[in-house]
């Protein structure tokens, strides 16, 4: 979480919502002074996911580097189930990194937005996989591109991500990621831009939703990537950030909507 001025903090409560205990991962330091690292300005964003032998916390940072600048890139960083550091990470990843998305699969998945470095692209784990070449990315914090979700398996990753490449508008792209190649299909081509965009584990495969023109749609997506069958329009509310996978192999998040907190669950079909 983001706590004033400039830090992020990993905050672990018990059941009852009480907190057991706080690390500050960066903030706190001299802005002016090389190598301090700082969150917020134009870093911040980040996820948080449970791994099989505790946490993985992906997110935006700034750091102030010998020329003088504080530049603005991402961390992964790792920890056991007590919330102490543990493994490899990385501690400068996409720059500028504009977005993340981060799941736990067979192992941990990082998906970035990149505008400059390693090179203009939707990437996965900073430097591993090209997801998505998105050369409208500026190197000055702007690209055309947007996240959607990620998700990990046994054989892989499958991520969601709107992009307007080689298209006339933003459009619905699921990208399957496996043995360091990344195989996409095009859920969608419409003349007016897709957006809010999210992807999680639903029956087995993959549940994808979107807006586009006012409505709302869900789409089933195999275990491929690719479409099962067409896209339904729902009136459920709508979420700002992340689907998840919930027990039973159902779809689920939760939204606000007219000042009322929501969850919604989709149910999956035996």
């Amino acid at each position: 979480m983001s706590r004033a001025p400039d830090y992020m903090t990993l905050l672990r409560t018990n059941a009852a919502g009480a907190v057991v205990n706080t690390q500050n991962l960066i903030g706190g330091g001299d802005h002016a002074k090389v190598g301090t690292e700082w969150f917020g300005e134009f870093a911040e964003s980040g996820r948080l996911v449970a791994t099989p032998t505790g946490f993985a916390a992906y997110f935006a940072l700034h750091r102030r580097w010998p020329d003088g600048i504080g530049h603005q890139g991402d961390t992964l960083r790792l920890f056991d189930g007590s919330g102490n550091p543990v493994g490899a990470g990385w501690g400068w990843g996409c720059s500028h990194s504009l977005d993340q998305r981060l799941t736990s699969g067979s192992r941990v998945g990082a998906l970035c937005l990149s505008d400059c470095y390693p090179q203009k692209a939707i990437m996965l784990n900073h430097n591993e996989t090209v997801v998505s070449d998105e050369p409208s990315g500026n190197c000055a914090g702007g690209s055309s591109a947007r996240l959607g979700g990620v998700g990990g398996d046994a054989s892989g990753f499958v991520a969601a991500v709107l992009s307007r490449e080689g298209r006339t508008s933003l459009d619905v792209k699921v990208v399957r990621i496996a043995g360091g190649k990344a195989s996409a299909t095009w859920l969608t081509t419409t003349p007016e831009d897709e957006s809010s965009l999210h992807l999680a584990r639903f029956g087995g495969a993959w549940l994808a939703g979107w807006t586009a023109g006012g409505q709302k749609k869900l789409q089933r997506v195999d275990s491929t990537g690719a479409a099962a069958g067409a896209p339904e329009t729902v009136t459920a509310p709508w979420p700002e950030h992340d689907f998840i996978g919930v027990a039973g192999g159902h779809t689920a998040w939760a939204a606000v909507e007219g000042g009322k907190l929501s969850v919604v669950r989709v149910r999956a079909c035996p």
